[in-house]
């Protein structure tokens, strides 16, 4: 008895694309020569699954049928689950431009021969991404934890994903979850995750790792937005004096306060390398305050805002460039657009990743059920265009030349989320 096990490497496209795909045939018991009338393999041509099977040279043959299951498929006598119809002899290949979003799924061609079957093996295509049993609304990454922070509405609960091991390490319930903005840094006291619920003033304060509360306090009103690092909670709030806030995360006092945009539909950012100068966005202006060492706002200019809002504000590696609204608008540490864009579909840009090495730029928008184009940068030369199949709630770097883009899927009437993970 021989046990056959090859392993191939395939892209495969979920519902209308989905993303890079590991493949590899069952182990087969094929010491009965006759049990398999017709040898399947698949390869890799793009982000389609290609299936390529033995030819048939019975006389008195009909049609090849393609079986396609979310269960693994049996060697049935009778076809299941078929997919196409060949009638062609000679046509020995199919790609499958629909593959279905699932765990696994699983292939076998038939060849009718008159009054029976031949069949194949049964060979299985297993998704490059994640797919887990809970809804996701908001999400962040933050990289010292290898980490995203994931937010369920449904079940009010808070979740962290490892997205290097790929599992759910930690979870508490919120209570509830329909607006929840968080931050996480290291302010002194250790890897800590910031979040505030539900336009609430509270801030809690917790452990990155476990989601434990360690502390919290009260801002001076209801949250819209936070950023942590160099000792500071920066919190966007109602407040109508001062709504940016700066608090000292080692006594959690008020330090000091901005009075640029009073919107609470607002995000914050500070610019990667300086600590002490935070952007803030919403669908008017861009502000740009820099802080003292000791969190007194020192200085403040604004520009205009052309765009929606979108997840995160996102900067470049180096920190000399930052997108912040919706319309694709790329803007300097002056606050100068130095480059748009391009999109047929004005303020749609859900989000982007800048790559590791700042030289190319990822735009994510919804449209179609979600598409990811990748541009070069400085020059936004269109480069690529991708189906993604799914909508997307955010997208960041991973490990090395990642991406990972997290989204929302409806399978069996029940919504999911995907990480989906890219390399570039």
């Amino acid at each position: 008895m021989a046990l056959r096990n090859v392993t191939i490497v395939v892209f495969a496209l979920l519902l209308a694309a989905m993303a890079f795909f590991s493949c590899q045939k069952e182990e087969i018991d094929n010491s009965d020569n006759d049990g398999y009338g017709i040898q399947l393999s698949l390869h890799k041509p793009g982000r389609n699954v290609e299936l390529t099977w033995t030819r048939t040279n019975v006389s008195n043959f009909e049609q090849y049928l393609v079986a396609r299951s979310l269960d693994s498929l049996p060697d049935s006598p009778i076809p299941n689950n078929v997919i196409a119809t060949l009638d062609n002899v000679d046509s020995t290949h199919f790609v499958d431009a629909s593959f279905p979003l699932a765990n696994k799924v699983f292939y076998k061609i038939y060849a009718k021969i008159g009054d029976r079957f031949l069949l194949s093996q049964t060979v299985s295509v297993v998704p490059d991404v994640k797919l887990l049993d809970f809804q996701t609304i908001k999400v962040i990454r933050y990289a010292p934890t290898q980490s995203l922070y994931m937010v369920s509405e449904q079940e009010a609960k808070l979740r962290r994903y490892d997205y290097v091991k790929e599992t759910v390490e930690a979870e508490r319930n919120l209570g509830a979850a329909f607006f929840v903005p968080m931050a996480a840094g290291d302010n002194g006291f250790g890897h800590e995750l910031y979040y505030s619920s539900n336009q609430t003033s509270t801030i809690t304060i917790a452990d990155a790792l476990t989601l434990q509360t360690k502390d919290n306090f009260s801002a001076n009103s209801s949250v819209s937005a936070l950023a942590a690092g160099n000792g500071f909670v920066i919190a966007a709030t109602s407040h109508w004096s001062d709504p940016l806030a700066i608090y000292s995360r080692s006594n959690k006092s008020f330090i000091d306060g901005g009075d640029g945009s009073i919107d609470f539909d607002r995000t914050i950012g500070i610019i990667p390398g300086s600590n002490t100068s935070i952007i803030e966005a919403d669908f008017n202006f861009i502000n740009q305050y820099d802080l003292t060492q000791s969190g007194q706002v020192n200085f403040m200019k604004s520009a205009n805002s052309f765009g929606g809002i979108i997840p995160q504000i996102v900067f470049s590696p180096a920190g000399s460039h930052f997108l912040p609204n919706a319309a694709g608008n790329i803007m300097d540490n002056n606050l100068n657009i130095v480059g748009i864009l391009p999109n047929s579909n004005f303020n749609n840009f859900i989000t982007y990743v800048f790559s590791a090495d700042g030289k190319k730029l990822f735009a994510f928008s919804n449209v179609f059920a979600g598409v990811m184009q990748e541009f070069s940068f400085p020059d936004l030369t269109l480069l690529n265009t991708t189906d993604l199949g799914y909508l997307v709630v955010n997208a960041f770097n991973g490990e090395g030349n990642d991406i990972l883009v997290v989204g929302r899927v409806f399978l069996t009437f029940e919504e999911q989320t995907i990480v989906d993970k890219f390399e570039f």
